[in-house]
């Protein structure tokens, strides 16, 4: 059972999601993940990528890393390193 506070994490990051699909991109990002993979290569992801991590430092990052290592998704189905 989720506490209240994960369980409004988990919708706001579905929310993000959601966002991020429907100016078409993946499915299970996150519009920062997103910000943060087209940083320098467009220049309006770059400014967005830059706005968050002056509004959180290290924002982007983050975001890239929780997409890397899949802590959006359920336990039971993120990879297991052998």
């Amino acid at each position: 059972m989720l506490s209240p506070r994960k369980w409004v994490w988990n919708v706001l990051v579905g929310i993000d999601q959601l966002g991020n699909a429907l100016i078409g991109g993946y499915s299970d990002e996150t519009i920062s993940a997103r910000a943060g993979r087209y940083q320098g290569k467009v220049w309006y992801w770059t400014w967005l990528a830059k706005v968050l991590n002056w509004i959180d430092p290290g924002h982007t990052n983050h975001a890239m890393d929780a997409e890397q290592k899949q802590t959006q998704q359920a336990p039971t189905y993120r990879k297991v390193d052998p």
